[in-house]
């Protein structure tokens, strides 16, 4: 099966950026899970959602960002790691899939009262 190849635009809009890897979890006394994390480096493209993006089968909610990331890289980006993207920080909610692409799409959400220096 043929896969799309569409490295060359995501490369054109891909930033670098140190993002926070999950590397375990833990209960806290009141049975939440809590992440421990690791500074990691990868290259992803992240764009707001448009409001003709925002359904229910999709995963997007007002606010959300849609973010790219390349199969071809050393890291990679899974579930409830943390992303900096304008001036604040984004949570990894969930991977949109696409069977046939070179490339991973990402559904990140607004991490509430987080600034990035």
């Amino acid at each position: 099966m043929h896969k799309f190849n569409h490295n060359s635009v995501i490369k054109r809009y891909e930033i670098d950026v140190s993002f926070k890897k999950v590397i375990g979890k833990t209960l806290d006394k009141r049975g939440k899970s809590v992440f421990e994390y690791q500074n990691q480096d990868i290259k992803i493209a992240y764009f707001q959602v448009t409001p003709n993006e925002l359904n229910e089968s999709n995963g997007f909610e007002s606010g959300d960002l849609k973010v790219f990331c390349r199969n071809n890289q050393k890291n990679s980006l899974s579930e409830n790691d943390i992303i900096p993207a304008f001036r604040t920080e984004y949570i990894i909610k969930n991977e949109i899939p696409f069977e046939y692409a070179d490339y991973k799409v990402f559904v990140a959400r607004r991490v509430v009262d987080s600034v990035v220096n």
